[in-house]
């Protein structure tokens, strides 16, 4: 029998690259990130060139990879710049495939990414459920600008992935995930209100019937902390009818055991669960 249906798990969640004390919360970033069991895992904020940061966060104990890595690689680097943190060094973005799902369930049919500038990148991926082409989800990761009052470049930021999503799409009935750190609240309602313009529902408002009144600060701290305003920047959006979220939860607000100044990042995640039925 054809499967038709499959359950997803998806979460987003930006890791602060490799600062803000990186060596003291980087044990616990693993264990959060694994302890999510996430099917397919939109990560921002990744080292992934040359000492590959993903590669100790998707080994369990006993140095066995869970996760397959796809990565998209900024045209720019953040890496040592003064007045920063040393140990600073951005990539891109990744999204990650649990291997054992991905093998039983999944094929990629396109991968395709575009620069949003030198700094920022869409990365979007096209899965098949059994291989099966008819049968087929996109999931999208992103991280837009960050500059709190720049709120018109992230605007043009999502109109280039609306007309980028339109071209390799089919934007009007394909099932999409948009997932990542879009550095805007819901009082940004411009650019907030795009998003539902474009089509695509927020799974937290969804569940809960309102967003989260903070993804970002979690309590990290760090001589090079990023000190912008709390709130609300990180979601999973998605459109298409066949997508039905059954629940989503918050990832990464606990601070470790032995030191309430350590956090896995300086962004809370998010889990969401899906059915998707096809037809």
């Amino acid at each position: 029998m054809i499967r038709k249906e499959i359950k997803l798990i998806l979460s987003t969640f930006n890791i602060r690259n490799t600062q803000d004390r990186y060596n003291e919360r980087k044990e616990f970033l693993r264990k959060t990130i694994q302890g999510e069991q996430s099917d397919i895992m939109c990560l921002q904020e990744v080292s992934f060139l040359g000492d590959n940061q993903v590669d100790h966060l998707v080994e369990d104990d006993k140095n066995r990879s869970l996760y397959h890595q796809f990565h998209a690689e900024s045209q720019l680097k953040f890496h040592i710049r003064p007045g920063a943190d040393p140990e600073s060094k951005l990539d891109g973005n990744t999204i990650l495939a649990n291997k054992d799902f991905f093998d039983q369930n999944l094929t990629i049919l396109e991968d395709k990414k575009m620069h949003l500038s030198g700094f920022r990148v869409a990365h979007a991926i096209k899965f098949a459920l059994n291989g099966d082409p008819s049968n087929y989800f996109w999931v999208v990761n992103t991280h837009l600008h960050h500059i709190v009052p720049d709120w018109q470049i992230r605007y043009h930021q999502l109109q280039n992935i609306h007309l980028w999503l339109y071209n390799i799409t089919k934007f009007q009935s394909d099932n999409i995930f948009l997932c990542g750190d879009f550095n805007l609240t819901p009082k940004e309602e411009q650019n907030y209100k795009y998003l539902s313009e474009m089509g695509f529902k927020s799974t937290y408002q969804v569940i809960h019937g309102q967003e989260p009144v903070i993804t970002f600060p979690t309590g990290l701290q760090a001589p090079n902390m990023d000190t912008d305003p709390e709130g609300c920047f990180d979601y999973i959006w998605f459109k298409g009818n066949q997508i039905k979220p059954q629940n989503i939860h918050i990832f990464g607000d606990k601070h470790l055991e032995t030191d309430k100044t350590i956090y896995p990042s300086d962004h809370m995640g998010l889990c969401g669960e899906f059915m998707i039925k096809f037809d």
